[in-house]
């Protein structure tokens, strides 16, 4: 299979004005189905890219027979880079199935399973200038157990005995 090169787009959350809808727009009936396997496939050998925090996003772009795939992923959280690598990126996309989810993709750590508290997902999509409106969720802070604690405050501080979650630890020790 022959794939264009790839196209970056690389974006740190600047605003814009757009619609509220927090899913992208409903592609066309006739529009030629998007390749979840093959643009998997592609997906696995991408490089490791890091995903700035307060929605940070980063697009990775391909065209699979004739219809240009994006898988659009986004960093909800407040405070910290998320580093997305290729395998993972693939891995959650085989594992997603369409359901209740608002077209998000949870993005996994394949090796661990640990999925950054649900602060990383991403979207598949036909490429487009389509990314989701919002400010960064929260502040997550974790104990020693790596029992995590979420505050709508991103501006707080976490309580006494937690650390911040970019210090939690993906085995289940927190280094406090």
């Amino acid at each position: 299979m022959k794939f264009s090169p790839l196209s970056t787009l690389l974006a740190f959350g600047l605003a814009r004005h757009a619609s509220s809808s927090p899913t992208p727009a409903p592609r066309a009936n006739n529009a030629a189905p998007l390749n979840y396997s093959a643009f998997a496939d592609w997906l696995q050998v991408q490089p490791p890219t890091t995903v700035p925090p307060n929605m940070g996003r980063y697009a990775y772009e391909t065209t699979i027979d004739g219809v240009c795939h994006e898988f659009l992923t986004v960093n909800w959280n407040c405070l910290y880079n998320i580093t997305v690598t290729g395998p993972n990126m693939a891995a959650s996309l085989r594992n997603f199935t369409a359901g209740p989810t608002g077209g998000r993709i949870p993005y996994f750590d394949v090796e661990t399973g640990y999925d950054w508290h649900g602060n990383m997902w991403a979207y598949v999509l036909e490429c487009s200038n389509w990314y989701p409106k919002s400010a960064c969720g929260m502040v997550i802070c974790c104990d020693k157990k790596n029992n995590a604690g979420f505050y709508s405050d991103p501006n707080s501080e976490c309580p006494q005995g937690t650390v911040e979650d970019s210090s939690c630890s993906t085995t289940g020790n927190a280094k406090l």
